[in-house]
């Protein structure tokens, strides 16, 4: 190693679990290499967990990987330990020289080492190999030496240079001898080790108050901290129940307007059926086409007639789909994952039931090409030899070539698993397409010889092992011990053989009548009971098939076909009826799709103002509430910010005495007296404390200020509504008046509304005099009727609306409903959006579940950020082209206006989803 110029270390061969040199050295996968001994009783401590992972780098490995002695790495661990490590003696030399910062030695020349001692007599400084004879000469056994340090100079008295070994108390300087006897005469002066002592004393002392202070400051600011937090949560309290009371208060405004108008009419509940259970009943729907989509495949690759018309018979005809549920975006998180799955499951059918390579096929053992004609299994091993089963490889599904084996113990091709890993380049992640274990960085991959030779002889021996059958394949009868696979069946015989049995018996049968078939596992069944003859025809009129003499007899005059073109005919009505099973997954996609659609669109809902009569009185009340607010938060402000700046003097103090802190234990650690002397003149701690004012008035000041201001609220909301009461009650009565003159038929009806029971789906059940729904599981026997709703759970109201209406609905239930109105000629029958109320442009709705809310037309939806409740309030002025929404179940709160106009009198419309209920309510 010293030959070929390299440096090493002892510590680049110590294992980092002993920390001693490698004895046995093992390199674990990640490429961290172990003390074979402390490697295993590392991993053997984590056995139970199943998981062992490298000490060093974390990573995981699973299963526990083999370990085996590293050859190479042994007989480099064997030389180093011979050579004793004389490599390394080269660079001690450079550690020892002095760096920038560092105090140089006075003695060397040329490059200069590190300084370790300072001889205050000498006043030099001197690195370990010049510093010695002060150890072992005599002449130097008086010099005093300290640490190294570069304040020599102000050891020595600037005005005698004479060493300062006396410290004047009086002047408080260090001084030499000589200046006792003239400047300093008669002054109280001690040696400078006395002094020493005593300031060594004072330290200490100012040390421990030092740290009372520090604590002390620290708990002053922590309280600090906690009364900011109950400043700021008082406050947050206080506009909190001022919102409470400002609601209130607007709330009996608008409860005042609509007793006015004497407009409520009734109310309505629906729900709408959870996403989940969409989902779940999709999924069950999918999972019966795959069923028969993959019976059907199969079947239509057989060559025996009888067998498939026979198997047509028994082969159930795909599930019928019942009709999507309504959903909206009333739960969106499960609604888009319902959407991902179906898409997934949807690709799966309309791809004749081929699954996704990397999720599917991990378990597939392939023993062959993937031709049909050309399948093979493995021969009976001799002696001495072993059967060999290859698998193919999990990404191109072909036998290996060049097979390459990555770190968690699977192989691929070279080229496979390097095109697999490129695309995945991008994610920063490589991963192994069947245990899905991940690696980074990238591993290096090179041919396994080893499995290359495997792979080479197992090519060799297929044309070996091309005629053995399979468990799923036809057996030859006559064959003894390893069955192969059979070829023809014999009608006559009842048997099936394989070519070399089959060249035997038409040897023996040449010339009579031993009818061959393709191979079946029951040749008689290919024979009519009752003349021994082959069924070549089929009867449609008894669905069965018949031989050339059964329709001479009992089948006579029967509607036959050859078994060829009735074969024809049902593959044809099988693969129709599938392709229709397609087709209405496709139309579900597109109804999933039209939600996620929904969801992306939405947009926050714009509030509008109040009616123009009460918005003078409202504005009044909400100028007082933002004066009451920022009132609040300008007292709030004020104080934090107090409290924040105190803060910040107590952590500077905090910060300042932590400084002198550590000034002062690095200096009583010198061992140069006058330099400590001298710095202790300069040492000084912060001695005016941050004083902490009180802010326990706060919450007080914020909740008296604000009661005060409700209190001239409450006031000035009494005087106004007295004073203007009146007249707002007038003006509403002449309104209604005049609205009544147009349309007092129908405002009779409005009063009273109930459902139209020949609008009901049939899974809706009425309850309450026709006032309250309810959906169901099962239907019930309603008669037809072209109003009635034939798909989706809706139903509508008796009487049209024309003029200025209201009415309320009072709805439970788990999963949503959606409130809205229709005009009359809006479709009725099938699944489309076009008979959905609100997603089409003659409806409009709101939806509303535990969860959200959202406004719904003509395949547009808005999200509503506030709640809206179980009572829904709807108003309809038609000549004015508004419709508005309010939740009234605590206060009457306007979810959403909207501004159109009506061409034709609408209807209230009502959807109710399975485990929900509706209700009208009366005024």
């Amino acid at each position: 190693m010293a030959q070929a110029g390299v440096v090493l270390d002892k510590d680049q061969f110590n294992c980092p679990i002993c920390l001693d040199v490698l004895r046995d050295p093992v390199t674990i996968p990640c490429g961290h290499s172990y003390c074979s001994g402390c490697i295993q009783n590392y991993w053997d401590q984590d056995d139970y967990l199943g998981i062992f992972v490298c000490p060093q780098c974390r990573q995981n490995f699973n299963p526990r990987p083999p370990l085996a002695r590293n050859t190479m790495l042994a007989d480099v661990v064997e030389r180093f330990k011979k050579t004793g490590l004389q490599e390394t003696t080269a660079t001690t030399s450079n550690q020892s020289l002095a760096q920038d910062g560092d105090v140089e030695c006075d003695v060397c020349t040329g490059r200069k080492n590190k300084a370790v001692r300072s001889c205050l007599v000498c006043l030099a400084s001197y690195c370990d190999l010049h510093v010695q004879p002060h150890y072992e000469s005599a002449a130097f056994k008086k010099h005093k030496l300290v640490s190294a340090t570069k304040h020599l100079q102000e050891t020595i008295c600037g005005r005698h240079d004479k060493l300062l070994e006396v410290y004047c108390r009086t002047d408080k300087q260090c001084i030499c001898y000589l200046c006792l006897t003239d400047e300093h005469k008669g002054h109280d002066t001690v040696l400078v080790e006395a002094e020493i002592q005593q300031k060594q004393t004072q330290l200490g002392d100012m040390k421990q108050s030092s740290q009372l202070r520090i604590h002390q400051r620290e708990k002053e600011a922590q309280e600090l901290r906690q009364a900011i937090f109950s400043l700021t949560r008082s406050a947050r309290t206080a506009a909190e129940e001022s919102d409470a009371i400002f609601t209130e208060l607007i709330r009996s405004i608008e409860l005042k307007r609509f007793e006015v108008r004497e407009l409520i009419k009734a109310q309505e509940k629906t729900a709408v059926s959870q996403a989940e259970q969409v989902l779940e009943k999709i999924q069950k729907e999918i999972a019966e086409l795959k069923k028969n989509e993959a019976e059907l495949d199969k079947l239509s690759h057989t060559e025996d007639h009888v067998h498939f018309l026979q198997s047509c018979e028994s082969l159930q005809a795909p599930p019928t789909l019942s009709v999507m549920p309504s959903v909206s975006n009333l739960s969106f998180g499960p609604v888009m994952t319902a959407v991902a799955d179906f898409k997934g499951l949807l690709q799966e059918v309309c791809q004749g039931g081929f699954v996704c390579i990397y999720d599917k096929v991990r378990d597939v053992v392939i023993v062959g090409p993937p031709n049909p004609a050309a399948q093979l299994n493995t021969t009976q091993p001799s002696d001495g030899e072993a059967a060999v089963q290859m698998e193919a490889t999990h990404v191109c599904l072909e036998i290996l070539k060049d097979p390459a084996t990555i770190p968690c113990g699977h192989s691929y091709c070279l080229d496979c698993i390097e095109d697999y890993w490129n695309r995945a380049k991008q994610k920063g992640q490589y991963s192994c397409p069947q245990c899905r274990q991940v690696f980074n960085p990238r591993p290096l991959l090179s041919r396994n010889t080893v499995l290359g030779e495997v792979v080479e002889k197992f090519k060799q021996s297929e044309s070996s092992a091309q005629h053995v059958s399979k468990a799923e394949e036809v057996k030859c009868s006559i064959c003894t011990g390893r069955k192969t696979k059979a070829v023809k069946s014999c009608l006559a015989c009842s048997d099936s053989y394989c070519v070399a049995h089959l060249r035997v018996h038409e040897e023996r049968f040449h010339g009579k009548a031993h009818k061959l078939i393709p191979a079946s596992d029951q040749p008689r069944e290919k024979l009519c009971p009752q003349h021994d003859k082959s069924l070549r025809l089929y009867c449609r009129t008894d669905q069965q098939h018949v031989c050339s003499q059964c329709i001479k007899e009992r089948h006579k005059s029967h509607d036959t076909v050859s078994v060829v073109d009735e074969r024809a005919t049902q593959q044809k009505k099988l693969q129709e009826t599938s392709l229709k099973s397609v087709q209405k997954l496709k139309d579900m996609e597109k109804e999933l799709r039209y939600v996620v659609r929904y969801i992306k669109h939405s947009t926050e809902a714009v509030v509008e103002e109040s009616e123009r009569i009460f918005s003078k009185l409202i504005r009044s009340i909400e100028k007082q509430s933002c004066e009451v607010k920022e009132l609040i938060r300008v007292q709030e402000r004020a104080t934090v910010s107090q409290a924040e700046e105190l803060l910040e003097k107590i952590q500077r103090e905090i910060v300042e005495l932590r400084r002198a802190e550590a000034e002062l234990e690095k200096l009583s650690r010198t061992e140069d007296h006058v330099h400590f002397l001298q710095k202790c003149k300069s040492l000084h701690f912060p001695v005016k404390p941050v004083e902490m004012p009180s802010t326990d008035a706060l919450p007080y000041l914020m909740y008296k200020s604000m009661r005060g201001a409700l209190a001239d609220l409450r006031d000035s909301l009494d005087e106004t509504l007295e004073r203007d009461f009146k007249r707002i009650s007038d003006k509403v009565i002449s309104l209604k008046e005049a609205s009544n003159q147009n349309t007092s038929e129908r405002t009779k009806d409005y009063n009273d509304i109930t459902l139209d029971p020949n609008t009901a789906n049939p899974y809706l059940s009425f309850s309450d005099g026709r006032r309250g729904v309810t959906t169901r599981s099962e239907p019930l026997p309603y008669q037809d009727h072209p109003a009635r709703f034939t798909n989706w759970a809706q139903v509508l109201c008796k009487a049209g609306m024309a003029g200025r209406c209201y009415w309320e609905v009072e709805w439970s239930g788990k999963g949503g409903v959606s409130i809205g109105l229709c005009y009359k000629n809006m479709g009725r029958s099938g699944g489309g959006s076009d008979c959905k109320i609100g997603h089409n442009s003659k409806s409009w709705s709101l939806d509303c579940s535990y969860s959200v809310c959202s406004f719904q037309h003509n395949k547009e939806s808005v999200a509503l950020a506030a709640p809206c409740g179980s009572r829904i309030g709807v108003y309809l002025d038609f000549r004015g082209g508004t419709l508005s929404f309010y939740n009234v179940s605590d206060a009457m709160v306007l979810l959403h206006k909207v501004k159109t106009t009506f061409n034709q009198p609408v209807f209230p419309g009502f959807w109710v989803g399975l485990g929900s209920s509706l209700k009208l309510c009366s005024l």
